[in-house]
């Protein structure tokens, strides 16, 4: 799942910048911290693929903590979108940080959603990522662009992912549930119920309650799934 850390020290404000980021997608993960150093440390030691920083903490710099995270391998091209008060390091913070964006408080949040949104989409684009699969004291890895569709056995206790190959990988449903799955999946998959997740590069059709694939097939959407599953789906 994308994952997105916002370091802010101000509650109302880093709800706010929370509920930004699930308007534009709510297939995301949201860490919040506000302070320099917890940051940090999740950085170190966790995937992150977007951060959201204000440069003026109280405990801490917010622009100090950008320099650190650039000084990891696995951070020095992760996305960094500055949302602050602080207005005259915005060249500095392009120039030395390679920030994405800065924003200066009180932020248009049209603007923010769609800088958001812009990241989100580069990133589909650009990975060609891949499930590690560890079944049977064994090990291999199943590109997410192979899957076209996931559903739950609930009979034989299984998680079926469907490749292109007409192939079917069973998974033990203990071992490899159907949220977990979807977490890993991340954003170009589109959970449409309880016992389904789709591959939105295979879907061909979406109705008000239904989605159709390219291979011919329909699945019903759940009506806890429907709001989010159409919002996606016309992003395209």
């Amino acid at each position: 799942m994308y994952r997105v850390l916002i370091l802010e020290d101000n509650p109302l404000e880093a709800k706010g910048l929370e509920l930004l980021i699930y308007e534009a997608d709510n297939n995301i993960d949201v860490i919040h911290y506000n302070n320099e150093e917890s940051a940090y440390n999740y950085a170190l030691n966790n995937q992150v693929d977007l951060f959201i920083v204000e440069i003026k903490l109280k405990n801490g710099c917010g622009y100090n903590f950008a320099k650190r995270i650039r000084k990891l391998n696995e951070h020095k091209m992760t996305f960094v979108i500055f949302a602050t008060y602080i207005h005259d390091i915005r060249s500095t913070a392009f120039e030395h940080i390679r920030c994405y964006d800065y924003f200066i408080k009180p932020i248009d949040n049209e603007a923010f959603k769609a800088s958001l949104l812009e990241i989100l989409d580069y990133e589909v684009v650009q990975r060609d990522p891949a499930m590690l699969i560890r079944e049977n004291k064994a090990s291999y890895h199943v590109y997410h662009r192979d899957i076209i569709w996931i559903d739950v056995d609930t009979k034989n206790k299984e998680t079926l992912l469907n490749l292109i190959n007409f192939n079917v990988i069973k998974l033990t449903s203990y071992k490899y549930p159907i949220k977990a799955v979807e977490k890993e999946l991340g954003r170009n998959f589109i959970r449409i119920h309880k016992s389904n997740i789709v591959n939105r590069d295979f879907i061909e059709e979406v109705g008000p309650d239904w989605v159709r694939l390219k291979n011919g097939m329909f699945f019903k959407i759940g009506k806890t799934y429907a709001e989010n599953v159409v919002k996606r789906w016309e992003r395209r």
